[in-house]
């Protein structure tokens, strides 16, 4: 038969933290240029499936793998390789970059990961039906609030740079559930609001109601950000007539 080994968990820990930290390494110091072009989309997906390998660690049942989200964001955090997680949150600079593409999947990767490791009061991660905690959530709070505050203080203008200048939907998807997790307490949460991503989040809302298109509409598949080759089409996303004004006064 198949022989298998088990692994202890902080050995795949340490494996995975190292390989996010050295590729990291290898990019800043230029190590990376002298690598045959064939071995860069390993490379890349590496330090994508690293990420990817501890936030699935993070999310474990907690019921087999006790504190997994507390242990793997201080497995980051005692081998220094939340820096480098952090670092790939910035994006790459020239679409023109080969690379690009791959990048913006670390980035995607990095903001998932930062995500998984915030560790949430217990009330943000029951459903509204569960049972009443064991744990009281003033008490739970206080418990979570060190790890919250650190990974706001390192990682939350990353994650609001990218909310602002990214137009990659994955990516900004990825941005936007990581600080909904590190703003679960109203101390971070306060930190947040006032480093602005209330006025950045009110400049992607639609400035008045958009109204649907009738079904015999051929511009209805249209998006209100996007171009209507008429007039008459582009007048019925953003007019209201009489009778709309009735229906859906502004």
């Amino acid at each position: 038969g198949v022989q298998t080994c088990a692994l202890p968990i902080s050995a795949v820990l340490k494996f995975l933290c190292y390989t996010v930290q050295n590729n990291y390494t290898d990019m800043v110091e230029g190590d990376i240029a002298a690598r045959p072009p064939e071995d860069l989309p390993l490379y890349y997906m590496s330090t994508q499936a690293a990420c990817a390998g501890l936030a699935c660690l993070a999310c474990t049942d907690q019921s087999s793998v006790a504190n997994a989200r507390h242990d793997v964001g201080g497995a980051l955090i005692s081998l220094n390789a939340l820096d480098e997680v952090v670092q790939l949150l910035s994006l790459p600079q020239m679409q023109m970059d080969p690379w690009f593409r791959a990048k913006m999947e670390n980035a995607e990767a990095a903001a998932g990961l930062i995500a998984e490791i915030a560790t949430l009061p217990v009330s943000e991660t029951l459903a509204d039906a569960a049972l009443e905690p064991s744990v009281p959530d003033k008490t739970s709070i206080e418990q979570c609030l060190p790890r919250l505050q650190r990974l706001v203080e390192q990682s939350a203008k990353p994650l609001l740079n990218i909310i602002g200048t990214c137009r990659d939907r994955r990516v900004f998807a990825a941005a936007c559930h990581a600080l909904t997790r590190l703003t679960s307490t109203n101390e971070t949460c306060m930190t947040v609001l006032q480093l602005g991503i209330g006025s950045m989040i009110a400049g992607l809302l639609p400035h008045q109601p958009v109204v649907p298109l009738t079904p015999d509409d051929p511009a209805q598949t249209q998006g209100p950000g996007e171009a209507v080759d008429s007039a008459e089409g582009a007048e019925g996303w953003f007019t209201l007539t009489d009778e709309q004004r009735e229906r859906h006064p502004v």
